[in-house]
């Protein structure tokens, strides 16, 4: 009989993540398709226009809906999202704070989609993303057959290259694979997540249970909105919001507080690896 494996994760680069991804590479308009955007979905700032910007990958999300029991036990096995999803399975807001204890301006500066909301007849302000943190700059670096990385540099010698041969048999010798990639960091804690699942599942910590990561592409735009009282706000807002990369893993518990999910994830023209 022979052997399958399950894959403890998966990453799925969206339709939506290529189509913007030729946008950007190509001559060609980018039309906004504000149906199939977050912001629509949630009826939070659906109308704002992003005017001639084009929609960059700023943001994560994460749900707790990406995998399911295997067997009557402990095992656990991730869906393998469809290049089709448009939104995580169980997307939860980061962030779930009574009306009266908003965030300040400076924190709200972290997070993004703000949406009041009445939950079990409280009202709440939810924000479902989180902006990413990202290093300076894209860098290269080769990546050789036993998976071991050293950093790569281009000079202007590469302006005119030499051709590489191949060997007798016909084919190219194997020397690993050059990448252009930059570095973003995911900073998670279990206090901002514990925030809703007190307000939305009784504090039930089972559902704290973090097994999807999105990464979502948007416009950030300074909006009007309004605060418990009423008065009028300004504070930045993503615009045209969609699932670029949907991850699924195998599941990080946040149940306590103090617990944190801090990790930097690795985006290529060819997707995003998530250790």
């Amino acid at each position: 009989m022979a052997n399958s494996t399950i894959a403890v994760s998966f990453t799925t680069t969206t339709l939506l993540g290529s189509h913007l991804g030729l946008s950007n590479l190509l001559p060609v308009a980018y039309n906004p398709q504000r149906e199939f955007t977050l912001n629509n979905h949630l009826n939070i700032a659906p109308n704002e226009s992003i005017g001639n910007n084009l929609p960059k990958l700023r943001y994560f999300g994460v749900g707790i809906r990406g995998g399911y029991n295997a067997d009557d036990g402990i095992l656990f096995s991730c869906y393998n999202p469809s290049r089709s999803n448009m939104n995580l399975y169980t997307l939860i807001p980061i962030r779930c704070v009574p009306v009266d204890e908003d965030l300040t301006a400076a924190e709200r500066a972290l997070y993004r989609l703000r949406q009041r909301k009445t939950i079990n007849g409280t009202d709440y302000y939810l924000y479902y993303l989180k902006c990413l943190s990202f290093s300076e700059s894209i860098k290269y670096k080769r990546v050789s057959v036993d998976n071991s990385e050293e950093e790569y540099e281009l000079n202007s010698s590469f302006l005119t290259p030499t051709p590489t041969k191949a060997v007798t048999d016909g084919t190219l010798e194997t020397k690993g694979s050059i990448l252009a990639y930059c570095q973003a960091k995911i900073d998670l804690t279990a206090s901002e997540v514990l925030e809703y699942i007190r307000a939305a599942y009784a504090g039930d910590t089972r559902y704290a249970r973090i097994s999807e990561i999105g990464f979502f592409t948007g416009v950030d735009k300074v909006i009007t909105g309004t605060d418990s009282q009423n008065t009028q706000i300004q504070y930045t807002e993503a615009i045209d919001t969609q699932l670029h990369t949907h991850c699924t893993i195998g599941g990080i518990t946040m149940s306590t507080e103090g617990m944190n999910l801090s990790t930097v994830v690795n985006i290529t023209s060819s997707g995003i690896s998530v250790d």
